[in-house]
């Protein structure tokens, strides 16, 4: 069965509306490929009101505080954090992962201060899946994670 991309991303923000569920990051790959780019701004339109959009992190303290501050939202980072430094991805992978034999989810730290992320995350890159498969940073971003 073939699904389509507009039933992919139509899925996803479904997905994303559900209560909030750590277990269902998603990475949006490629966004700034037209169709793509044009799919997510639909969708965004449709369901403005039911998520929390950061479009700028200037450090890692502030995307752990950030995260903290919404710890139980639906997130959507349209800045694309996985090609910023290890520090950043430190910070999102807590969001992001868990344990995979005990569904334990990581803790998002900075420094001695940390938290559990209840939230939803979608974050969008302009990377292909490919080339964000190539990353080792993101091994376990990417094991966790629905990449569409």
């Amino acid at each position: 069965m073939n699904i389509s991309l507009e039933d992919r991303v139509a899925a996803m923000f479904r997905d994303l509306q559900l209560p909030p569920a750590r277990f269902t990051p998603y990475i949006y790959a490629d966004y700034l490929m037209e169709e793509r780019s044009a799919l997510y701004l639909k969708h965004k339109s449709l369901n403005n009101s039911t998520f929390i959009y950061c479009d700028t992190i200037i450090s890692p303290k502030a995307l752990f505080e950030f995260l903290k501050l919404n710890s139980s939202a639906r997130v959507v980072f349209e800045e694309d954090l996985l090609t910023k430094r290890k520090e950043y991805i430190d910070v999102i992978a807590g969001a992001i992962c868990s344990n995979p034999n005990t569904v334990e989810p990581w803790k998002v730290s900075y420094g001695a201060e940390s938290f559990v992320f209840k939230g939803s995350i979608l974050v969008l890159s302009r990377l292909t899946k490919e080339e964000l498969q190539g990353k080792v940073s993101l091994k376990y971003i990417l094991r966790d994670s629905k990449v569409i």
